[in-house]
């Protein structure tokens, strides 16, 4: 008898709560968008666009506060079916049905609440226009604003927030003349399409707010409102609490150094610039290519890379270096050295490293890799994992210099022996000479090779040494995987050959990682920090304008 009254107690309970459900149904908003237009005076057009859903209350309203100088105007609300009228004074006590397709401005300390009548319950999307005088102030070395465009503590938490900033006259906005940093939210910002664009990667919290902060050359505007002190202030107080951090003048300079090699190799290969040819194509190219069981253009990277790169054939500028340590090692250039370390309680930690043997003789990047990693060696001549990783996360424009000198030498390489014509001809590989095709196609027909190695090669007595080359090239294309893959299937035991060439490929492997990812890496965080965009930062954003805490729907 017990066990029958269970269900039904449950089924009383649950029909207690579902009356209870309209009671407790509160409003949520979807999706906010921000989208900002920057006239030359540094006011600002400043129209959001709600979309949610609302069965409860009576109006919707978000804050403004913080103003200082900046004016708040011109407020107009629309809905599907029009516009809203505007009532001045609002009155937050008023009735659903007083506040119906109504909007205005709310006076409180520092600022307003931007409100307005929800009009009716269910899925509505809302536009809130209005402008923002004085929003880009004039600073004695840049312009720019740190404004919250959606506050912190609302009771709605909006899932999706993206702000667009745009300038009215249509100047483009990017890294040569805009800093851009968001803090107060997970999601990233970024330059896009001539003008910013800032959007969350996960929903807001009660805590999230969206802070964008702008920092503009002078000349990009006009702005009326001028401010007695430097944006450089502004931007001090912002990065405190943010995980951006402060670059020093060594960072700066080094992201310039980048900045200033990208614009030489651009000005001085202008005829190796990549062409968009259709990847369609160029499968039916690469379909057509003949096995080539030699390394193409004599073996030389860089000249290789450079085409690779430019036809798809390759993927990333960190191949090149997997590639340049992979000849380095198999020339005897490096040497793969085991360490023991004693560790806690005399347990024996074994790891290896790598001891820097002879300088090579040839291929730019070889030598400047190794250079490069003799001074980060030291004196002792051996490089541990952690050692080179620190030293090229704090030398990382050294670094990545030598993928662009390596590249420039590469692209004067094909040059020098013909490969391209100009103008560009029209064929299904433009810019090509007959010299310059054939070359392609040979890189082409060693890819598919390395590929398809175990189905057509012969085992030979120098398999050892050509398997090196094959490796060198395997990491250049992208292909390290496959490649020891065929290899397995051709060497099923256990054996040097098999040994020696996992040993040099995971040995190149894992220092690339250390080297060229680590500089990479440390690279976008130095332009990160420096206004480059990227990952906004949870924390930050101090000495905003606009926004506040609350909003959403009352």
């Amino acid at each position: 008898m017990g066990k029958k009254r269970i269900p039904e107690a449950l089924f009383a309970a649950a029909l207690c709560l579902g009356l209870t459900v309209p009671v407790l149904a509160s409003n949520r908003v979807t999706e906010i968008a921000v989208d900002v237009t920057l006239r030359p005076d540094g006011s600002a057009y400043v129209t959001q666009t709600w979309s949610g859903d609302f069965d409860e209350g009576t109006e919707c309203y978000f804050p403004v506060t913080n103003l200082g100088d900046v004016t708040l105007e011109n407020l107009q609300v629309f809905d599907e079916t029009g516009s809203y009228a505007l009532k001045d004074p609002w009155d937050t006590g008023a009735s659903f049905a007083e506040k119906a397709r109504t909007c205005g401005l709310n006076p409180v300390d520092g600022g307003y609440e931007v409100c307005w009548g929800i009009s009716e319950y269910g899925e509505n999307r809302y536009a809130v226009e209005y402008e923002l005088g004085g929003l880009v102030g004039g600073y004695d070395d840049f312009d720019g604003f740190n404004f919250q465009f959606v506050p912190s503590n609302m009771n709605t938490g909006p899932t999706d927030v993206t702000v667009r900033i745009q300038t009215q006259d249509g100047t483009p906005l990017n890294g040569g003349n805009a800093g851009i940093w968001a803090f107060g939210f997970k999601g990233q910002i970024g330059f896009q399409d001539g003008g910013v664009l800032a959007y969350t990667d996960a929903p807001l919290t009660e805590d999230n707010s969206v802070i964008v902060m702008l920092q503009l050359n002078k000349g990009v505007l006009t702005p009326a409102r001028t401010v007695l002190s430097s944006f450089e202030d502004v931007k001090t107080r912002a990065l405190e609490g943010s995980d951006y951090g402060l670059d020093s003048g060594e960072d700066d300079e080094g992201v310039g150094f980048l900045l200033v090699v990208g614009l030489i190799v651009i000005a001085a290969a202008v005829v190796l610039v990549r062409l968009k040819s259709p990847k369609r194509k160029l499968k039916k190219v690469y379909k057509g290519a003949d096995y080539w069981r030699e390394a193409p253009i004599g073996g030389n990277l860089e000249a290789s890379f450079v085409l690779a790169d430019r036809f798809f054939q390759t993927d990333d500028d960190g191949n090149l270096i997997a590639a340049t340590l992979t000849r380095l090692l198999a020339d005897g250039c490096l040497a793969p050295e085991t360490e023991i370390d004693t560790g806690f309680l005399g347990r024996e930690k074994k790891s290896v490293s790598l001891r820097l043997v002879k300088p090579p003789t040839k291929g730019v990047a070889a030598i400047r890799l190794y250079e490069l990693l003799t001074l980060a060696a030291g004196s002792d001549g051996v490089l541990q994992e952690q050692e080179l990783e620190r030293y090229c996360k704090t030398n990382y424009a050294a670094l990545l210099d030598v993928v662009q000198e390596a590249k420039r030498d590469g692209g004067e390489t094909l040059a020098g022996i013909g490969c391209y014509k100009s103008p560009l001809s029209v064929n299904a590989l433009p810019g090509l000479t007959d010299r310059g095709r054939t070359l392609l196609l040979q890189l082409m027909g060693y890819k598919k090779y390395l590929l398809d190695f175990s189905l057509i090669a012969e085992r030979g007595t120098n398999e050892a040494l050509v398997w090196q080359d094959r490796l060198t090239y395997a990491a250049l294309l992208g292909i390290g995987q496959q490649a020891l893959k065929e290899l397995r299937k051709l060497y099923p035991g256990v054996n040097a050959q098999m040994q020696t060439a996992e040993r040099t490929y995971y040995m190149a492997y894992r220092y690339n990682m250390v080297t060229y990812r680590a500089a990479k890496n440390a690279e976008s965080s130095a332009q990160r920090s420096s206004g480059g965009g990227g990952f906004s930062s949870l924390g930050g954003g101090g000495g905003f304008s606009g926004g506040g805490s609350g909003g959403g729907t009352r």
